[in-house]
């Protein structure tokens, strides 16, 4: 898989190749080149936040709080009521959680190295691979409230018991 020229290319997603995110004096902590994963320092939502990165067959996936879905980290292609016309009133690339506003600056830096580490999802390339974990769903209380895209799960690889 490529990446777009705008995306760093702090992770390969050449299933051949992985290489962790690390950066002089950043926070971020490589865990394992040969699970693929690593954890990134993404202050915001809380000031030692960190986002976990897996580079999976499927591409670069990124997790954490700091959006509720992924109409958040892609708001102009959303179809929640309001919120495409609210980022381009606003002139914002990705909508916050809005659960801490203490540091909605660092969160908002934080979303978008979430984003920019994220590759373009398969099935809807308009929207980042990318997970919340505390993900907005549909509901019956509140039906134009939901997610335009929802990942579901991934699978990736194999557990394989120690002998």
């Amino acid at each position: 898989m490529s990446r777009p020229p705008s995306q760093p290319d702090a992770v390969s997603a050449s299933p051949s190749q992985a290489t962790a995110i690390s950066a002089p004096n950043s926070g971020s902590l490589p865990i394992s080149k040969a699970t693929r994963l690593a954890l990134v320092r993404t202050p915001g939502h809380t000031a030692g936040n960190h986002s976990p990165v897996l580079v999976t067959d499927q591409g670069v996936w990124t997790v954490s709080e700091n959006g509720i879905a992924v109409d958040a980290y892609a708001p102009a292609h959303s179809r929640i009521p309001g919120l495409a016309r609210h980022a381009r009133a606003s002139g914002v690339d990705v909508i916050l959680n809005a659960n801490t506003r203490e540091r909605t600056l660092d969160q908002y830096i934080s979303m978008m190295l979430e984003k920019s580490l994220a590759d373009p999802c398969t099935e809807r390339p308009e929207f980042p691979q990318h997970f919340a974990s505390s993900e907005l769903t549909r509901s019956a209380l509140a039906p134009a409230l939901a997610p335009t895209h929802s990942h579901g799960h991934i699978t990736h690889g194999t557990v394989t018991p120690r002998a």
